[in-house]
C-alpha cells in the first residue's frame, strides 16, 4: 500500500512496459518491483498506467499487484485491459 501512495502521489516511478507476445501489449503501463525481504530479487510486481487528460495525469491506475513467476502480474493486467484472452 505504500508504494501506491508513492505512485498517487507522484514520488515514484516504475519502469515502462512493451508489447510482447506472452503478455499482450502493455507499452501503455509501468512496473514497480518489490518484496518484503530485502535479501532476494524483488519477487513481485504492481503493474500501472496513467490515466491522462491532455497532457496532465489525473489518475494512476493499478491493474495488477503479483508475483512475476510464470508472468502473473503482467498477464493480469493484459487480460484486465482486454488485451490477450
Amino acid at each position: 500500500l505504500s508504494l501506491m501512495k508513492q505512485l498517487r502521489n507522484g514520488n515514484i516511478q516504475g519502469k515502462p512496459l512493451e508489447k510482447r507476445e506472452s503478455t499482450g501489449d502493455l507499452s501503455d503501463c509501468f512496473k514497480i518491483l518489490f518484496d518484503v525481504r530485502q535479501d532476494i530479487p524483488p519477487r513481485f510486481r504492481i503493474v500501472y498506467r496513467k490515466l491522462h487528460k491532455g497532457l496532465e495525469v489525473v489518475a494512476v491506475e493499478v491493474l495488477s499487484v503479483g508475483e512475476r513467476f510464470e508472468l502473473e502480474a503482467y498477464i493480469e493486467a493484459a487480460l484486465r485491459l482486454g488485451r490477450i484472452t
